[in-house]
């Protein structure tokens, strides 16, 4: 490996544009450029860039690290069994905000990761994926009878695209104590097994506890969520803008048009 600005300029062009390239930089430019570009990469040790195979090659490997710890099948190649959301949700595991909070603490230490999903929960995101219906029917999986843990698998909406590929989200929880012991999204944040799609699962199977609607005598009180969300135009007058609070569903704070433009600034605005 050349150290040097003057070594580096005895490579050819096609030398330097495969260096840069391995690196993910661009070989656009003249020698000089490239040269340049080289040089500083070198001297600052940046890595080379995997490729997309070695990319999915390690993704792979993590997955299945997943799987093979907690001795589960992949849910996403599990085909049969699943019970739907109204046969299964007697079944669901007793998880709380405690232990949506404990995983995401275990998973992720990251300093105040707790307190960023305790408001998240609250009136952010994750919660929304849940509130709004974006997760769907959730399905249960009893693994073995002997198993200490069960499946649950949903589809998500991606809330940036609607019309893309709904991502498939899944949770491995014991099924006494409502511990999760591991989770999955195919989303691109899915192997950090705490994305959003994640924690907006976790939600809905601690609202149901929460309501004490996983027993058989209280299941008919629960709404499974539509396939497809359905979404209409609308005038931004007729729209009212609906924030979710956890725990306080009659409490809703809504929001109008006239909530946010009041009529004496837009009668200012057309006085102009």
């Amino acid at each position: 490996m050349a150290e040097s600005l003057d070594e580096f300029n005895t490579w050819k062009v096609s030398s330097l544009k495969e260096f840069l390239s391995l690196r993910g930089l661009s070989g656009e430019g003249t020698k000089a450029e490239l040269v340049a570009l080289t040089y500083a990469a070198s001297r600052l040790s940046l890595p080379c860039v995997p490729s997309q195979s070695e990319v999915l090659r390690l993704n792979k490997e993590d997955y299945d690290k997943i799987l093979s710890t907690q001795d589960i099948p992949d849910p996403l190649a599990l085909s049969e069994k699943w019970c739907d959301e109204k046969e299964g949700i007697a079944h669901w595991p007793p998880t709380f905000l405690s232990d949506i909070f404990s995983y995401i603490n275990t998973v992720n230490p990251t300093i105040g990761i707790v307190n960023k999903y305790l408001s998240e929960y609250k009136v952010g995101k994750a919660y929304e994926y849940f509130k709004s219906d974006w997760l769907k029917e959730v399905f249960y999986h009893n693994i073995k009878r002997d198993h200490p843990s069960c499946l649950l698998r949903a589809k998500c909406t991606p809330s940036q695209r609607l019309s893309d590929t709904d991502h498939d989200v899944w949770a491995c929880i014991d099924k006494e104590s409502g511990d999760v012991k591991a989770a999955y999204c195919t989303c691109t944040a899915g192997l950090g097994q705490t994305c959003n799609h994640v924690a907006g699962l976790l939600f809905r199977i601690e609202s149901a506890n929460r309501l004490g609607l996983t027993s058989t005598s209280s299941k008919s009180k629960w709404t499974v969520p539509n396939e497809k969300s359905e979404l209409h135009h609308k005038p931004l007058v007729e729209i009212d803008i609906v924030k979710s609070r956890h725990g306080r569903s009659a409490r809703l704070a809504i929001m109008s048009y006239n909530d946010i433009f009041p009529p004496q600034i837009k009668m200012q605005e057309n006085s102009k």
